[in-house]
């Protein structure tokens, strides 16, 4: 299997990102040239951190903060 197969697989088992969101992902990754060395797995891994932190700062985050600091 290549690495992006690699990474399709691991991100549909492990995270609920839509295979558009995924492409883009992987992307931003491959276009890394520290994360591009990283396995299909690993990237996987790094989207999930990557779009949670999306999902926290643009959704959440800001109210979280707001309940912990107000």
């Amino acid at each position: 299997m290549t690495r992006y197969s690699n990474f399709i697989k691991a991100t549909s088992l492990t995270t609920s990102l839509s295979p558009d969101t995924a492409e883009t992902l992987y992307k931003i990754i491959d276009s890394n040239s520290d994360l591009n060395k990283l396995t299909g797995a690993q990237c996987a891994a790094v989207a999930a951190l990557m779009f949670h932190q999306k999902v926290v700062s643009y959704d959440e985050g800001w109210e979280d903060r707001q309940k912990l600091f107000h």
